[in-house]
Parts: C-alpha cells; sequence; structure tokens
C-alpha cells in the first residue's frame, strides 16, 4: 500500500476527537510547534484522535489532525497517523 492508498484509508475511518492541543501544550513535537501556531491563527487547533481498528480492537488508530477552533468535535483534516510507540511516547513525555 503506498502512501496515497494509507490516507485515503485513514480519511474514510471514524475519528474521534481525544485531547485537542493548545500551541504550547507539552505533547506538541518540537518540529509541530510552529504548524500548531500558524493552525490557530486559521482558526485551527492540533488535536489526537483515535479510530477503531477492527484487527485489533485493543489497539485503536491514531493520528495528528486538526479541528475548528470554535467547534473543537468538527475534524478538518488528518496530518499524520501515530505508530502505538509513537502515540506512548507522547503521554510518556508529558508524565515527565
Amino acid at each position: 500500500m503506498d502512501e496515497n492508498e494509507d490516507m485515503d484509508e485513514a480519511l474514510g475511518r471514524e475519528w474521534q476527537v481525544e485531547r485537542v492541543l493548545e500551541p504550547k501544550d507539552v505533547l506538541i513535537p518540537k518540529g509541530m510547534k510552529t504548524i500548531a501556531k500558524t493552525l490557530r491563527h486559521a482558526g485551527q487547533l492540533l488535536a489526537v484522535a483515535t479510530s477503531p481498528n477492527p484487527d485489533n480492537p485493543d489497539e485503536p488508530f491514531r493520528a495528528f489532525i486538526t479541528v475548528s477552533r470554535k467547534n473543537r468535535s468538527e475534524i478538518k483534516a488528518i496530518i499524520y497517523e501515530l505508530t502505538p510507540e509513537q502515540y506512548g511516547d507522547l503521554f510518556e513525555d508529558e508524565s515527565e
């Protein structure tokens, strides 16, 4: 499966916003802080979302997405799908 097919598959999933991230949130990786600030100026916020995984119900799909600043449940775009390890690292960094 190539990158375009992966993104098409991700777009077709039912995503639920798990956590909306403010530009100074500790969960935002250093390389994405500028993107988060730019999104905020454009009326959007960076967020982490989950989607059920039919192949492994114990390990849902997770992704960085953008949501509307006014309606935080309104998903605008999927930016990057996270691996289980990347997701775990995000929340591990928060507790430090």
